[in-house]
């Protein structure tokens, strides 16, 4: 079977060591990866280490080795059925060349081709601040913007110059997560919004201690990264997690289990299809101290401490009572025995379209791993998944929702 091919140009600036990793990461994802570049990039990233990563030669626009026809004439086939051209890193100089449609290299040569064939365009600058924040710069930024190009912002860092300040090549996983977001072929979800919780609640008990779960946000993260592939607006309301938010995602950042249901009544109105993985506590004290506790607040050493809890707000119930007649509604259930008796009983609760089970005690389904193994709960059936990658299940969920089936070939 054909792989799906990504055109990745590489520009004359130190980070393009980086798109060895780029290229590295886009071929173990399954992708066929051309390399073109500049000469002046091949100083940062060596053609014999690109030509090992991605299995072919690079291609190089060399005016004493090949007119530039010919070059086209290589160039115009791997592009023109090509899923992404991705430019990493873009240099001031590259992005001038294309904003002012100049062609010096075979980077500036795809790029025409890609907008000749209506190829989906993504760029990552990296360059100086100083040079970044220049008018000139900024202004074929805003060319580059006009014409459809994709930018996946730099960052705020030290520069290799010695320089502070914004101008450094977003982080190797942003790119790559945002060249398979722009890739995906399916985009059924264009012009539905997608709202998705995710991530675990804390629950104050003072300024220094809160009860939560083990919930990494792991599963939730996938499901708004996939919605936003597919073509979603997605709005991602997360509880405290370290994992970086999906390109093309809205993020919200909430606490406690409060919070994040006001943030869901915020958000759910507006949205088609309601996603709630987020691990919320079901409980929460009755009060938060001030000040730290100190174990002599609970009595005297040796006395069994207690404290009081009361109910959070269910949000998956109150979604499910004030939802309107065409949202798609899908909750999670973690189980440790009677899985589908449970998850049933909740989807009726909840009054959902779909719970999504799976029992903590199968191997491989546990909090912070990046495999699942789920079963459906929907009225019509019970249908159990196999082991599979987060990515997947997420994918499974929007297939039954759109299609009926998870498994959509």
């Amino acid at each position: 079977m054909q792989k799906d091919r990504i055109i990745l140009g590489i520009s004359g600036s130190i980070a393009a060591y980086k798109a060895c990793d780029v290229a590295s990461s886009l071929v173990k994802l399954g992708f066929d990866v051309v390399v073109v570049a500049t000469a002046a990039a091949l100083e940062f990233a060596p053609a014999r280490a690109l030509r090992a990563l991605v299995g072919k030669e690079v291609i190089v626009f060399d005016s004493a080795r090949g007119t530039r026809e010919e070059t086209y004439g290589i160039l115009e086939p791997l592009v023109s059925d090509a899923l992404v051209y991705a430019i990493v890193p873009a240099s001031a100089n590259t992005i001038a060349h294309i904003a002012h449609k100049q062609e010096k290299s075979a980077v500036d040569m795809c790029a025409l081709l890609a907008e000749q064939y209506h190829i989906p365009k993504l760029y990552a600058p990296a360059m100086n601040t100083y040079m970044y924040t220049h008018p000139a710069t900024q202004e074929n930024l805003a060319l580059l913007k006009a014409a459809g190009w994709i930018c996946v912002e730099p960052v705020e860092g030290r520069l290799a110059c010695k320089d502070e300040g914004t101008g450094k090549l977003a982080p190797v996983a942003a790119i790559v997560d945002a060249i398979s977001v722009v890739s995906c072929k399916t985009r059924d979800l264009q012009g539905k919004t997608v709202v998705v919780s995710a991530g675990p609640t804390q629950e104050a008990l003072d300024p220094v201690r809160y009860i939560t779960n083990h919930s990494s946000g792991t599963m939730g993260f996938e499901v708004a990264r996939r919605a936003a592939a597919r073509g979603a607006y997605v709005v991602l309301i997360s509880g405290p997690s370290a994992l970086s938010t999906p390109f093309g995602v809205m993020r919200v950042d909430v606490t406690s289990a409060h919070e994040m249901f006001l943030a869901v009544q915020t958000h759910a109105q507006s949205a088609d299809i309601i996603i709630m993985s987020a691990a919320v506590a079901d409980f929460t004290p009755r009060e938060q101290a001030h000040d730290k506790l100190k174990k002599d607040t609970f009595g005297e050493v040796g006395q069994q401490p207690s404290i009081l809890l009361k109910p959070t707000q269910d949000i998956l119930a109150w979604l499910g009572k004030s939802r309107m007649s065409h949202q798609r509604l899908v909750g999670f259930a973690m189980e440790t025995k009677d899985l589908v008796k449970n998850a049933q009983a909740k989807l009726e609760r909840k009054h959902a379209d779909l719970i999504v089970a799976n029992n903590l005690r199968d191997e491989g389904a546990g909090f912070g791993t990046q495999t699942n193994r789920v079963t459906f709960i929907s009225k019509e059936a019970v249908q159990e998944l196999p082991l599979m990658d987060k990515r997947d299940v997420a994918d499974a969920i929007f297939n039954e929702l759109l299609y009926n089936t998870p498994l959509v070939k």
